[in-house]
């Protein structure tokens, strides 16, 4: 091993001047923590005392949060509906971000078990409520706007294709026990969008509002509206687009709503409502997450395509005839279409990945009704104040033609997976006509003393549905025809506010009825003309629940 003695003399040089610096470093230490640690000894010194004091904020009792919760319930009576003892939620938009493109999650984030299976276009909307039924197009729950329902048809065919921009929405109602009593023999819960309405006394104000995202989304929502006079008018109208995030998910959406309000003086109100929708979106289909991994664009049905289009009138009649007396009457008609090119899955890798025909339903909703609400506040200088009694009828008429027919290259040419829509053919695999009837008539008695609560509830619902198919190869003909079915729900709940506890009974008489969809009964008769009729069931539900 050779060493360089010039570098070691110098090494060992340093090594041996090391210890004599010792001294040095640790009085140079001590001169820099007595520096540092002085401004903090004097900051210390000369800063303030923090005293922190707190009173007692005066709240029904002690230690709860009543006033808090109160800004997301609805009112005990509210107009002609009482709600007391009902768990009813209420989501207040304006305290939430705007909700845009599609995403009825965040929608929905404040109302307990609803649970939303969301798809690429906003042509159908698929709900559900603690996991209960069959979340496809919501057929297992009830949802309405301003009291009204906003299925396809509200006893035959109750599946959800609309739901307005959540800009025109004030608020939403949901309603999870005992919404039958209020709204009628749909499942629970009840959603109910509220519109927004002019404040009296506003003047003319404008709102616009432009958004643009990825995937080519693009949103505008424009309103304008006044409420100076014994007029009062709000007019709104929103467009949405977006290419999707995969093929042949792209959409266009657009929407208007027109509310006019005569007031002759300050105990009535006169209002017309006009809603319109149209809808144009791609169904890319269903795939695997591997399929996904493997495309996230891919689609299996690049040719299919869904058309909505649907338009509400309603009628409004309001009067507050003094002691306590209040009517609320709505008369209102829908005309909804619900057109579809379907055609089978594409096969890749295959010859012929391409299917040889496709279909074109469409389907026509024509319905309306009547409904009529009186409320009487009683009690009041007796220890029943705060009492109050509903009562009211509903008549509903749906009427729902369906029709598909079958495109291929020999009847319609080569171009038939892309037809345009009203295409049709000679050949028809369906043909229905469809009706429902619906009455209700309903009571309800709120009996209050001091705190202590009593509610009383019995509703009636006669209801019929009806299917005839002209075309139906294959199905069997059902052996008598349509009939008519009573479903009687009643209900007793008891609280104290003061306590919060509630006791709520319900029993309810269902009636099952025959989705009157075009599904079929089941079985090869050849019988051309097949006629269903409403099936009746009967199970007792009994549910009882207390919160403290």
């Amino acid at each position: 091993m050779f060493t360089n003695p010039k570098f070691a003399g110098r090494s060992l040089a340093h090594s041996h001047s090391l210890p004599d610096h010792w001294w040095l470093i640790a009085v140079v230490t001590l001169v820099l923590l007595l520096c540092i640690r002085q401004p903090a000894a004097a900051q210390t010194a000369d800063a303030a005392g923090i005293v922190v004091t707190g009173a007692a904020i005066a709240t029904p009792t002690p230690h709860d949060n009543f006033r808090e919760m109160r800004q997301h319930l609805m009112p005990e009576v509210a107009g002609t509906e009482i709600t007391v003892t009902k768990k009813a939620t209420v989501i207040k938009l304006d305290q939430q971000p705007p909700v845009e493109n599609n995403n009825e999650q965040e929608l929905f984030v404040k109302a307990p078990g609803f649970l939303i299976t969301e798809q690429h276009t906003r042509g159908q909307f698929n709900f559900n409520y603690r996991g209960l039924g069959n979340p496809q197009e919501s057929e297992f729950t009830l949802v309405l706007r301003d009291g009204l329902p906003l299925m396809s048809d509200w006893i035959g065919f109750p599946t959800l294709y609309y739901l307005p921009f959540p800009q025109s929405i004030k608020e939403i109602q949901f309603i999870r026990g005992g919404n039958s009593l209020l709204y009628g023999p749909e499942p629970a819960p009840v959603v109910n969008f509220i519109s927004k309405r002019p404040e009296p006394g506003s003047p003319w104000n404008f709102y616009t509002e432009q958004i643009g995202g990825g995937y080519g989304y693009y949103s505008t929502y424009n309103s304008i509206q006044e409420a100076t006079g014994p007029l009062e008018f709000r007019l709104d109208a929103g467009y949405a687009r977006a290419d999707g995030q995969r093929n042949n998910s792209q959409y266009d959406i657009w929407q208007t709503d027109l509310y006019v309000v005569w007031r002759p003086d300050e105990h009535q109100l006169l209002a017309l409502d006009f809603y319109s929708s149209r809808f144009d979106g791609g169904d890319p289909g269903r795939i695997t997450y591997k399929q996904w991994v493997d495309d996230p664009n891919f689609s299996f049905t690049p040719f299919n395509n869904d058309w909505v289009d649907r338009y509400t009138t309603v009628l409004r009649y309001e009067r507050d005839f003094g002691g306590g007396w209040l009517l609320q009457a709505k008369g209102w008609f829908t005309h909804q279409e619900i057109d579809a090119r379907t055609a089978a899955n594409n096969v890749p890798g295959r010859p012929h990945p391409f299917p040889s025909s496709t279909t074109f339903g469409y389907e026509t909703f024509n319905n309306g009704g009547a409904d009529i609400r009186f409320r009487k506040l009683w009690g009041d200088g007796t220890i029943f104040k705060g009492s109050a009694l509903t009562f009211g009828g509903v008549v509903y008429h749906g009427d729902a033609p369906f029709i598909r027919y079958t495109l291929n290259e020999e009847n319609s040419g080569p171009d038939f997976l892309t037809a345009s829509r009203d295409s049709t053919s000679d050949i028809i695999p369906l043909d229905q006509s469809r009706t429902a009837d619906y009455q209700a008539f309903f009571i309800e008695d709120l009996v209050r003393i001091g705190k202590f609560h009593m509610v009383g509830s019995f509703r009636l619902d006669h209801e019929t549905v009806e299917v005839d198919s002209t075309h139906a190869p294959g199905w069997r003909q059902c052996p008598r025809p349509g009939r008519q079915a009573l479903a009687p729900i009643t209900g007793f709940r008891c609280g104290d506010l003061g306590w919060a506890t509630i006791l709520a009974i319900t029993t309810k008489l269902i009636s099952a009825r025959l989705r009157a969809g075009g599904l079929p009964v089941s079985s090869t008769s050849p019988e051309p003309h097949a006629r269903s009729r409403s099936v009746r069931a009967y199970p007792i539900r009994l549910s009882l629940w207390t919160s403290n």
